[in-house]
């Protein structure tokens, strides 16, 4: 249901953002380019692995953990590229940070939704304090350097990936570290993502109000929270701007 027929919440006083789908998306996704990205870094390869081979090894590793992301828990990219890499026999002379580097660019071209932008710098120009909660297989390291290139003019007080903390939305657990880290009261705060599971039903559960990203218009009818739909971001804006 949308917010707009229901009790109308107070203006946040922070937003929280998901990343993927709601601040940006992936283009042109390609695991064997990032995994080839990442050869010249091997030191030890005693069985003579190409990049195809350990490409199919991480497929591997992959599948066999997605149940647990299935049931709430995230394993991060680092980590299963070193499983593949073990059972393959290959060493690399990588940290976990420059690994994430490497590899996501060579992954995706990374694009930002649109509209994004415009609304950021609107609630950067209103003093409204924001933040990200992510689903992610990659860092918080790793995602603020993509939302910093993306979005260079961007405020975000601070970054949470679900690879760092093990949890994925909709576990609460992500949104009350958030909470803790900004110092406020859930129903001060409004969070943002595309997911009516993840994002909806998660942000609700920890006490935030949610705000669904929508462009597509998803059947949200079994969703029995209140929440707020919207398909374009500058519709926020224009809401935001009311309630003030």
């Amino acid at each position: 249901m949308k917010n707009e027929n229901s009790n109308k919440p107070a203006a946040p006083e922070m937003i929280l953002f998901d990343s993927g789908g709601t601040l940006c998306y992936d283009a042109d996704m390609d695991q064997l380019r990032a995994v080839e990205a990442i050869m010249p870094y091997i030191t030890k390869n005693s069985r003579g692995i190409g990049a195809e081979e350990l490409n199919e090894a991480l497929r591997a590793v992959r599948a066999e953990i997605r149940p647990a992301r299935k049931a709430g828990f995230e394993v991060g990219m680092w980590t299963m590229m070193r499983i593949a890499c073990g059972r393959c026999g290959v060493e690399l002379d990588l940290d976990e940070q420059t690994f994430e580097h490497i590899f996501r660019l060579a992954l995706t071209t990374a694009e930002p939704v649109p509209h994004v932008d415009e609304l950021l710098d609107c609630l950067n120009a209103s003093g409204m304090r924001t933040g990200v909660i992510s689903n992610s297989r990659f860092s918080a390291v790793s995602l603020k350097e993509r939302l910093d290139r993306l979005f260079p003019r961007n405020r975000f007080e601070f970054i949470l990936s679900s690879c760092d903390y093990i949890l994925c939305k909709p576990n609460s657990a992500l949104f009350e570290i958030a909470l803790a880290k900004a110092g406020l009261n859930a129903e001060k705060v409004w969070y943002c993502g595309d997911s009516p599971e993840a994002d909806v039903a998660g942000a609700r559960g920890a006490g935030l109000f949610p705000v669904l990203y929508d462009p597509d218009g998803m059947n949200t009818d079994e969703v029995d929270h209140d929440f707020l739909s919207i398909s374009d971001w500058r519709e926020l804006i224009d809401i935001l701007h009311k309630r003030r």
